[in-house]
């Protein structure tokens, strides 16, 4: 047996060892993932993510999806879709098992799931792969919170791993695709861009089957077949769902929410990206370096990979609630540049080790305990953010009225009541169904008409208390020195019942007697 034979035989009996699952490139994955869900382990606290918290509680006391409006006085009885009201069941009920750690974990868990059916689309080295997986990590972090649209996050991901199955020729991949759309349609709205992502990747087949010298760099060469396949498991996908609780309703309304004028302007999340602000700028730095690579890579890319990450980029140019979505599109297409153009040779060490270390039975060991070493510290991390009392001093430091709500609970001012709509979601929380709020964050039931009034009010503009008076209000819950504060503490009509640095509570003369 010749050297290299004797090398190969020993290399495989390593292999086949139980210790030797951790290899270098399985540690890479361990860490990065473990990574993630250290980033991901955050305070479970959005101001939306209150109303949804307490929507799941009504679904679970009431036995019933709620088909009118239960939680406001200024649109009771409204018609009302509830689109995630599957997201909010689990969220609830995680929160009734383990207080805001379930929250927090979910969110973690979620997150790290999502990233893992990243990998395997990926290309190139674990050193690289990982540093990219980071940076989609970042980017995704604003979509990390307790509101239904992880859901749609997780779900792009699975569908995304599913679709990069087909592409490689397993078209049994394409059965999982309609009933996952089932659960999607009740977890979240999203679904429409799931469908979009499966619009885009059928004209990217056909693209990519009319261009010329395709077999030249795919692998598995699509046929005209496969193309027709995921176009009719795509519109099998569309009719499936009408399985919600909503029926066809659900089919208009992604697209009349997304048609509010009012929230595209004053909602931070429905706007295009303010990249001044830290925060977008990993958006950026994707986006750019994903163009960089594929200029710079020698190899034709598939207009199945381009028309989802230039869909998804024009998305999350008109509004940043999609950054998540794009750098899951993104991430695959630019490992495969990198690993495919001339960054491949600058980064070969990193890429493929020419002498790699043999693994034994004790860097086995070193590999194992690293990893220990490491998800025990997310963990702990975890643990350290999710304790209860930590949640509850940062609801305070985020600004929300705690002390305020606590003050109404126990001396009962009388309704109807006007509360910031940023505030509303929390209040259903603390105090539904006692007060039913003035708004909050579900515009998509208020509509561009009334928030435009709301936006009038809560800036004290003239005739501020002829609109109060018109919905009844008799307690206004306001924030600390705000324009509605300032003209209530000018008017002789209304008595200050509360105040802390964060907000004011006034009642109605004839009320405060």
């Amino acid at each position: 047996m010749g050297r290299g034979a004797r090398t190969a035989a020993n290399m495989a009996a390593v292999r086949s060892r139980w210790w030797a699952w951790l290899d270098t490139r399985r540690l890479v994955l361990v860490v990065t993932l473990a990574a993630v869900f250290a980033m991901a382990a955050r305070v479970p606290v959005d101001s939306d993510g209150w109303w949804h918290l307490a929507g799941g509680r009504y679904i679970v006391e009431e036995g019933a999806i709620p088909r009118a409006d239960p939680f406001s006085h200024t649109r009771a009885g409204a018609p009302w879709i509830d689109n995630g009201w599957l997201a909010q069941v689990i969220f609830y009920l995680l929160y009734r098992l383990m207080g805001y750690a379930g929250l927090g974990l979910a969110v973690a868990v979620s997150a790290t799931v999502a990233l893992a059916l990243v990998w395997p689309q990926m290309s190139g080295g674990p050193f690289v792969r990982a540093f990219i997986l980071v940076l989609a990590a970042t980017v995704s972090g604003p979509v990390w919170t307790v509101r239904p649209h992880l859901a749609t996050y997780v779900l792009m991901a699975v569908l995304g791993w599913l679709l990069s199955l087909w592409r490689r020729g397993r078209r049994w991949a394409l059965w999982c695709v309609p009933p996952l759309f089932v659960l999607w349609v009740n977890l979240h709205a999203g679904y429409t861009l799931g469908l979009a992502l499966l619009a885009l990747t059928v004209a990217g087949a056909i693209l990519d089957r009319l261009r010329r010298g395709e077999r030249a760099h795919l692998r598995h060469e699509l046929t005209w077949w496969d193309v027709a396949w995921l176009a009719s498991v795509g519109v099998l996908a569309l009719l499936l769902v009408l399985v919600n609780p909503y029926g066809a309703r659900m089919w208009r309304y992604p697209f009349y929410n997304a048609g509010q004028q009012v929230a595209r302007q004053y909602i931070a999340e429905w706007a295009s990206p303010d990249f001044h602000e830290l925060v977008n700028q990993p958006f950026a730095v994707l986006l750019l370096v994903t163009l960089l690579a594929l200029g710079l890579s020698g190899r034709p890319a598939r207009w199945t990979e381009l028309l989802p990450v230039v869909g998804f980029a024009y998305l999350t140019l008109q509004s940043q609630r999609t950054m998540g979505l794009f750098a899951l599109a993104a991430v695959p297409v630019l490992s495969r540049a990198v690993a495919s153009g001339r960054a491949r040779r600058a980064l070969a060490n990193l890429w493929s080790p020419r002498r790699p270390l043999p693994l034994t039975r004790g860097r086995a060991t070193l590999n194992a305990a690293l990893a220990l070493l490491i998800i025990s510290a997310a963990l702990l991390k975890a643990g350290v953010v999710w304790h209860a009392p930590s949640v509850e001093a940062a609801v305070q430091e985020v600004g929300f009225p705690v002390g305020a709500v606590d003050w109404m609970a126990r001396h009962h001012p009388a309704g109807p009541l006007y509360n910031p709509y940023q505030w509303g979601g929390y209040l259903i929380w603390r105090l539904a169904p006692g007060y039913p709020v003035f708004a909050d964050g579900r515009a998509d039931l208020y509509g561009d008409e009334f928030l435009l009034e709301y936006l009038e009010l809560a800036a004290a503009r003239p005739g501020w208390e002829a609109r109060l008076d018109a919905y009844g209000v008799r307690t206004a819950l306001v924030t600390a020195d705000g324009p509605l504060s300032r003209a209530m503490a000018a008017s002789p009509a209304w008595e200050q019942g509360y105040e802390d640095g964060v907000a004011q509570i006034y009642v109605r003369g004839d009320e405060s007697r």
